[in-house]
């Protein structure tokens, strides 16, 4: 609770500089709740909620509950812009979708950190030591609507879990420096129109570590 109290004006600003960034509407709330142990954090169209039993679980000092907020409150500030800017009239994602939707935020957030985002760094490590494998499995499940090993799960293997996120942040980046107009990138990757679009443009599968996975290789085909 100090923590949060601590960097009240340093999020709001935070929120405002994402919001300005990608142009969207600055969200109106941004809400620290004690809540029921079963996510971290949220955002609708217009307001943000980080559930502090959830940061604590994280962290083991005040400044690292501080960087862990601003975290939060930076990748829920993309899903503000992303319901902002959504055309989809359904919620009915595919793992593909949910994780470039996840990913999309991790990237996106990382450009308004004043420090390298923490959260996401044990899957950045292990994608690194296991991409291969994971695009295996990413490719035969990313057009189904299964997330079980993916995201909002506890992880099935040795892994962390989450993985779904950095798959999506995967495409996301190779994605954005494929396209000339970054402004006009993030756009995209925002409004997420058509996701496997995205993930052709991108092409992550021709990536060294996916180059060799025989599904990406059809997906990228398509």
């Amino acid at each position: 609770m100090p923590a949060a109290l601590a960097v009240e004006e340093q999020a709001l600003k935070l929120a405002e500089r994402v919001a300005t960034g990608v142009k969207v509407n600055r969200v109106q709330h941004i809400s620290i709740v004690f809540g029921a142990n079963n996510m971290a954090a949220t955002a609708s169209p217009n307001a943000i909620i980080i559930a502090l039993e959830a940061v604590c679980q994280q962290v083991d000092n005040i400044k690292q509950a501080k960087a862990t907020i601003l975290e939060y409150v930076a990748h829920e500030m993309v899903h503000v812009a992303q319901y902002q800017l959504s055309e989809r009239k359904t919620f009915d994602f595919t793992l593909l979708e949910m994780s470039l939707i996840e990913g999309t935020a991790d990237f996106t957030s990382a450009m308004y950190l004043d420090a390298p985002p923490t959260l996401q760094q044990a899957r950045e490590a292990w994608g690194k030591q296991h991409a291969k494998q994971l695009w295996i499995d990413f490719a035969e499940q990313m057009h189904t609507h299964d997330y079980t090993n993916w995201l909002y799960n506890p992880t099935q293997n040795e892994g962390p879990a989450d993985m779904g996120y950095w798959m999506g942040k995967q495409i996301a980046q190779f994605y954005y420096n494929r396209i000339e107009d970054k402004t006009k990138a993030v756009r995209s990757l925002l409004k997420m129109t058509d996701a496997n679009a995205i993930f052709l443009q991108s092409k992550v599968a021709t990536s060294e570590e996916a180059a060799s996975v025989t599904g990406v290789k059809s997906a990228n085909k398509n």
